[in-house]
């Protein structure tokens, strides 16, 4: 299960590095023309020229893979977060209500996987 869970979460963080990839090129380049050879008639501008490069095709699917990489890492880690949140939240519980014997307090930390 932890091979699993590593390979999942290698894939979701090499999915959000092409998103950060993709966002990156997410936007019009200017490329500059070199200038003509001598700039000695009056009638030809001496300005520089260049003209702007178009994104690659696939630089807008940063969105799609910003939400499959999250998605991913969510789905691996949802349980260690769902009960380091519950057991947050009933040291804190425990604290803020003085409940310090195990039997009076209402919030057993149980995972489903485990024996008792």
């Amino acid at each position: 299960m932890k091979d699993k869970k590593l390979v999942l979460t290698g894939s979701s963080t090499v999915l959000l590095g092409l998103t950060a990839y993709l966002h990156s090129i997410d936007h019009s380049t200017w490329v500059q023309l070199p200038p003509p050879p001598i700039c000695s008639n009056p009638l030809v501008s001496c300005a520089p020229t260049g003209y702007y490069a178009p994104p690659p095709w696939y630089a807008n699917l940063w969105p799609e893979t910003l939400v499959i990489g999250l998605g991913l890492l969510l789905i691996t880690w949802y349980k260690e977060l769902y009960y380091g949140i519950k057991t947050l939240y009933k040291k804190w519980y425990d604290y803020e209500f003085g409940w310090q014997e195990e039997e009076l307090s209402p919030f057993k930390i149980h995972r489903p996987d485990e024996e008792e």
